[in-house]
């Protein structure tokens, strides 16, 4: 079994942006169309915990995770990445189960999937960008 994820850890995450990302001297708009896309993450993986393919905590994670990556490029590429593994998974137990004729456990680690390519993502987005560029202000 699976440990779960404490609803406060997704919590803290998305608070954490909501304190971070306007000291960083992200806008209103790129604040609240990040707000956006994660409640549109957050409805869709919620889908797939309703489904019993991913955990609720999962789901709030990844959700809070994406308020990270605002509503751009990186939201759409940390999905993208996240679609690729889950196929790739799916599909290395759909054909586990066809030829060794055994049951697999369709139920997916996904927070210790979204994690790293979480990091990978945020990396290279524009709120890591503004993080970087005020930290660096700050040292000179």
């Amino acid at each position: 079994m699976l440990s779960k994820i404490p609803n406060r850890f997704p919590a803290f995450v998305a608070l954490a942006f909501f304190i971070v990302a306007p000291l960083a001297g992200a806008s209103f708009k790129f604040i609240l169309l990040s707000a956006a896309g994660s409640l549109g993450v957050l409805v869709f993986l919620m889908y797939l915990w309703w489904s019993g393919f991913i955990g609720g905590g999962a789901a709030k994670l990844a959700a809070a995770l994406s308020l990270w990556l605002g509503f751009t490029g990186s939201l759409l590429t940390f999905l993208l990445i996240l679609t690729c593994i889950v196929a790739a998974w799916w599909l290395g137990a759909y054909m586990y189960q066809k030829i060794l004729k055994q049951d697999v456990s369709r139920h997916l680690p996904f927070a210790l999937l979204s994690l790293p390519v979480f990091a990978y993502v945020f990396a290279g987005s524009e709120l890591c960008n503004l993080i970087l560029a005020k930290f660096s202000a700050v040292a000179v």
